[in-house]
């Protein structure tokens, strides 16, 4: 699959920051690790010189994204809300996103107005088919509000119906009270959850609980905007209204986004056995 490159600008590295040197190859190195902080790649019939960071300035970078992480579980335990609830891996390195193409150039605008966007009760449902990056999206936009110092929460509403399977009703409405406290939930993946008279009550006290709290939600579906306009039952209807009142719907074209992550980790392989 081809993958589109027309949005990257590429610009050229001068030499000359703080310690750093030109080595015998003629690229920056790093007068600490000595590794190279520039690598010349082929562009569109030309040699191109970009940065890159050395071994220290990615330890250090490894060093601050641990320290983030602390400070979210420091924040997450603070809010009473269980660890186990938290979708795993979703501070997954995002860097391959374009984050200025649509629709992730809406995302990266919501983060930046995030206080405001939370003030005014303005959340965000991300729909479309699978693996069109509705999660990545979700994903990038929770590590940028988290990045602003504000409590975050990413799970899916499978994880949390599992934790209120096994508690008594009490400690359910705990549950959900201690989840509507952070600024900003993202439920990921709603729709896929298995559908009884349970969840469909349980679904629709988190909803309200949210709904009239002060957090912002993100949601992501693969249902359709007809599908949640025109639901199958009476409680389900409760929960979509709630969302759809609270939550301005941004569509996801249709692309493998999955294929063209794993097309362009194949490409990057391949650049560094030739």
């Amino acid at each position: 699959m081809d993958i589109d490159l027309s949005n990257l600008e590429f610009k050229e590295t001068e030499p000359g920051a703080p310690g750093t040197y030109v080595g015998e190859d003629g690229l920056l190195r790093c007068g600490k690790c000595h590794g190279a902080k520039q690598v010349r790649l082929e562009w569109l019939g030309t040699t191109k010189t970009l940065p890159c960071i050395c071994r220290c300035e990615s330890e250090e970078h490894e060093r601050q994204q641990a320290a983030a992480r602390r400070e979210a579980m420091r924040r997450r335990r603070a809010s009473g809300a269980p660890e186990n609830i938290e979708l795993p891996g979703w501070r997954a390195d995002l860097s391959g996103l374009c984050t200025t193409a649509p629709p992730y150039d809406k995302l990266t605008k919501y983060a930046e107005r995030f206080p405001k966007m939370k003030a005014s009760r303005v959340g965000l449902l991300l729909f479309g088919p699978p693996s069109c990056g509705k999660s990545y999206g979700a994903s990038y936009l929770a590590s940028k509000v988290e990045e602003a110092g504000h409590r975050v929460l990413v799970t899916a509403p499978t994880r949390i119906l599992n934790e209120l399977q096994d508690l008594r009703a009490k400690n359910r409405n705990n549950l959900i009270d201690s989840i509507a406290r952070f600024d900003l939930i993202v439920l990921d993946d709603l729709g896929s959850e298995r559908i009884t008279d349970f969840t469909r009550e349980q679904m629709f006290t988190l909803i309200d609980s949210i709904y009239r709290s002060q957090a912002a939600l993100v949601v992501t579906t693969n249902l359709s905007l007809k599908e949640m306009k025109a639901p199958d039952s009476m409680s389900s209807q409760r929960i979509y209204e709630r969302l759809l009142e609270r939550c301005r719907p941004l569509a996801f074209p249709e692309r493998n986004w999955r294929t063209e992550i794993a097309a362009a980790a194949q490409a990057q392989a391949r650049l560094l056995f030739e």
